[in-house]
């Protein structure tokens, strides 16, 4: 997986956040946010959903539809070729995601 691959979604994250000026200091905002209240990379299993949170509580909007391509709330590849094909006829996706 080359690094395109794996920070893909926070570009996504960042595009849909910053850059759409829906919230300018998203990742400003996010990070003090991690300070505050660390997310503990040894507890992947459930930390991720709080890092979903916190995304939402910073962002002030829904992201449950970007979470829920990525995986976040389904066992991790479960239907990703439909969820890919569904977020690129609704144009939520620009790109793919590789395996």
């Amino acid at each position: 997986m080359d690094l395109g691959d794996r920070t893909r979604m926070y570009w996504q994250l960042c595009g849909s956040t910053m850059e759409l000026g829906h919230k300018p200091t998203f990742f400003r905002d996010l990070f003090a946010k991690f300070r505050e209240q660390p997310i503990d990379s040894r507890e992947a299993k459930s930390d991720y959903l709080r890092f979903a949170r916190f995304c939402s509580e910073v962002a002030g909007e829904d992201p449950t539809e970007f979470f829920t391509f990525y995986g976040f709330f389904d066992k991790v590849g479960n239907n990703l070729a439909e969820i890919q094909r569904r977020f690129l006829r609704q144009g939520l996706c620009p790109t793919t995601i590789s395996r």
